[in-house]
């Protein structure tokens, strides 16, 4: 809040009982104190001119949280960071769009003007002949089945229109990594951008927050080769050119006045970068997102890993084999395959059949699996009882993809999950950076800047493989909901060596981080401290206590059972 000088508000006391008869009342003080809280926080442009192709920032000043950016048109003019205090505005097109910044109440708009790339200029002579209006090329559209096997053709350069008729669109969309090669908006409207010879994957979300897949190949040549037959569109009225008539006047040309040319200063060698140990209870740390468009795919990693705590990165195994007794080896052979990011694992019985222990570990392993980095429903299980094996092939999200590929020399992964990984190594750097090498202050630093990024999810997203539920809906997307906060945090801390796990309560309705320091486990909930955060600081309340203590909080909160949990590992 501003600071009202004295002498400021005793002159407009004066001036009201100058004004006013005696007898007459008016509260000065609340009504200047009003406005001066009002006018704290502000968008930094109501109203911007800009050329196509070009990009600008917007931000809150004296924002007191994060906003929610959107655009009235993104075919005009798009918001890269959706989620902050600030973004920045890509103008796409000509024409006019509005951004918007919405906090709770509060709502702040620019309207932006998006001016087409501007020519090269020439003299007028003579009347010039009127430029016939080009018939615009039709843009085909394409209907994407429910099965998710559409497949289609598009050239660089090139642009179609999805349809989804299957149900109502929430939003369709593609990785940050793959925006270098398609420009998709949220109502389905694609174009190639790049990368001939490359398939990138589009996902639409319905209203049900369902999640089906479209597949783009990006081509060559200027014709879409190979396609369905495009849905029929209405040809488009071409509006004939007015008639120019009379000598146009010249338009002057401005006088060119010299511009003074600024003095130099020298930059120095080395600026010293600001940072500030995070205290708990306090500070909000840059929200900015990771860009995953600006991020190399090159992640240098040695014959170890660990920032804090050095680790030596074993072989990976493809395979793995356990024999087993009972039911407590059995999950501890399953959890210890699932940690090593095993494609297969089998294990060996002597008593009952391959159905009992694929039973077991469906009812034990498999319904909270989705919430520890490794997909549910990607499982298969083959069983022989003759040979009394059971043999289950996992899938994996792509946090636990990035997690075993910095473990383990040899494990094979893409680009995406790659750069995911560089993403929190940068932040597990940055915090080192800041506060030093102690694991207590860097963990704060870690938990207080995922915070700083990102929104719970609202509405929560009922599909279970979506950016919200992993690590890519902090680093990129800054949305998520206890998963992605969790498995964010785990990231980092397998980046840091330090020993942890997660763990789901016995509804299987929440996730957690858990860390071992100095012989003892420690909780940590990302997710509770951003909901329990307040006036741009945190709470930390559930950072690095202990289960008595965490069980406390939980008693005492809305939601008692929310921390009550199993051991499933038996640690």
């Amino acid at each position: 809040m501003k600071k009202i000088r004295l002498s400021r508000v005793l002159g407009i006391m004066l001036a009201f009982i100058i004004s006013f008869p005696m007898g007459s009342y008016v509260s000065v003080s609340n009504t200047e104190t009003v406005q001066a809280e009002a006018a704290t926080q502000k968008i930094s442009s109501k109203k911007k001119s800009v050329e196509a192709g070009k990009t600008f920032k917007l931000k809150i000043k004296n924002a007191k949280g994060k906003y929610t950016w959107k655009s009235s048109d993104s075919k005009i003019a798009k918001v890269k960071t959706k989620s902050g205090k600030s973004t920045k505005v890509i103008a796409v097109s000509a024409g006019k769009a509005v951004i918007t910044a919405t906090r709770g109440s509060t709502e702040f708009k620019c309207t932006v003007t998006v001016k087409a790339k501007s020519g090269n200029g020439g003299t007028v002579t003579g009347t010039p002949e009127p430029t016939p209006e080009p018939t615009p090329e039709p843009i085909p559209e394409y209907a994407v089945g429910s099965d998710s096997s559409t497949e289609l053709n598009l050239p660089v350069g090139k642009s179609l229109q999805l349809r989804f008729t299957a149900k109502e669109v929430r939003r369709f969309y593609v990785h940050d990594s793959d925006m270098l090669y398609l420009s998709v908006t949220s109502d389905g409207f694609v174009t190639a951008l790049s990368g001939a010879g490359k398939t990138v994957t589009i996902h639409i979300e319905s209203k049900d927050y369902n999640n089906y897949r479209c597949k783009i190949n990006i081509v060559k040549g200027s014709e879409y080769v190979n396609n369905p037959t495009p849905i029929p569109t209405k040809a488009p009225v071409v509006t004939p050119a007015p008639v120019v008539t009379g000598t146009p006047v010249p338009t002057p040309t401005p006088k060119v006045t010299a511009t003074p040319v600024p003095t130099v200063t020298a930059v120095p060698t080395s600026t010293p970068k600001p940072t500030k140990k995070p205290v708990k209870g306090e500070g909000d740390l840059n929200g900015e997102l990771y860009d995953m468009s600006e991020l190399s795919a090159v992640v240098s990693l040695g014959s170890t890993y660990g920032l804090i705590t050095s680790h030596t990165r074993e072989p990976y195994q493809k395979t793995l084999e356990y024999s087993v007794e009972d039911e407590r080896s059995f999950i501890k052979a399953c959890h210890d395959a699932l940690e090593h990011g095993a494609e297969s694992f089998t294990i060996k019985f002597r008593g009952y059949d391959g159905a009992h222990w694929w039973g077991i570990f469906k009812q034990k392993l498999q319904n909270q699996s989705e919430l520890s980095g490794y997909t549910a429903n990607g499982y298969t299980g083959r069983y022989n009882d003759t040979a009394h094996t059971l043999t289950i092939e996992p899938a994996y999200k792509d946090v636990w993809k990035a997690v075993t590929y910095l473990r383990y020399d040899g494990y094979e992964t893409d680009d995406d999950i790659k750069k995911l990984l560089k993403a929190a190594i940068s932040l597990a750097n940055e915090a080192i950076d800041a506060v030093g090498t102690d694991p207590e202050d860097v963990l704060l630093y870690v938990n207080n800047r995922i915070c700083s990024m990102t929104t719970y999810s609202d509405p929560i997203p009922k599909e279970h493989d979506c950016p919200q539920r992993d690590a890519t809906g902090v680093y990129f997307y800054g949305d998520g909901v206890c998963e992605s906060y969790t498995a964010a945090m785990r990231l980092v801390l397998n980046i840091l060596g330090l020993e942890n796990d997660t763990i789901v309560n016995k509804k299987g309705t929440h996730i957690w981080n858990r860390v071992l320091l100095n012989g003892t486990w420690y909780h940590i909930d990302v997710t509770w401290d951003d909901v329990d955060k307040a006036g741009g600081g945190f709470y930390n309340s559930y950072f690095m206590i202990t289960e008595p203590e965490l069980l406390k909080k939980s008693g005492e909160s809305k939601d008692p059972l929310a921390h009550s949990w199993y051991n499933l590992y038996f640690r």
